[in-house]
Order: structure tokens, then C-alpha cells, then sequence
């Protein structure tokens, strides 16, 4: 959503690097958001975060904070978070 989006530009990380109290506040108000009910908006929001997380991801270290979010947002809604993380490990740039 447009709202989310907000959330993962590179506005909300620094150009020399990330500032942990806008952090926190960002993750806060990430954790403030609705998430899905139903199994079938779940996997299309899953999917829609980790698209956008890999997108962010692919553009550099200044969206690294962007893309962290989208992608604990795709965990948010996942059966089993540990799975994804197993597999990001392999495929997303260790800072994010």
C-alpha cells in the first residue's frame, strides 16, 4: 500500500549510514500496522513485501533500512518465519 511504501524509500535511511532512533520508530510504527487475516491475503502480502524488499535490495546500501522493513513485514505474516531467513541468507546483502 501507498502508506507502506512511505516507509521503504530511501528517505528513511541516511545517506552515511542509518540512525537508530528513527529506526526504532520506523520499526514501531511498522509494528502498528494491520496485517492480513486470511491465508490468501497473507501469501499475496508476503509476496508483495518480499518482491519490494529484493527491488530495494538490488538498488545499493542506501535502502538497506527500506528493504529490512518490507522483508520483516513479509515475516510478520509467514507460518514460519524461520524458512524465508534461511533462504535470505543466501540471496540478500548481509546488511539488510
Amino acid at each position: 500500500s501507498r502508506r507502506q511504501l512511505e516507509h521503504c524509500t530511501p528517505a528513511s535511511a541516511g545517506s552515511s549510514g542509518v540512525d537508530v532512533n528513527e529506526s526504532k520508530h520506523t520499526l514501531e510504527t511498522v509494528k502498528q500496522e494491520k496485517v492480513p487475516t486470511t491465508h490468501e491475503e497473507k501469501e499475496k502480502y508476503f509476496m508483495a513485501q518480499v518482491a519490494m524488499d529484493e527491488w530495494l535490495s538490488a538498488k545499493g546500501p542506501k535502502f538497506n533500512l527500506p528493504a529490512a522493513l518490507c522483508f520483516y513485514r513479509a515475516l510478520r505474516v509467514y507460518p514460519s518465519p524461520v524458512e524465508p531467513i534461511v533462504i535470505y541468507e543466501w540471496t540478500i546483502p548481509p546488511p539488510v
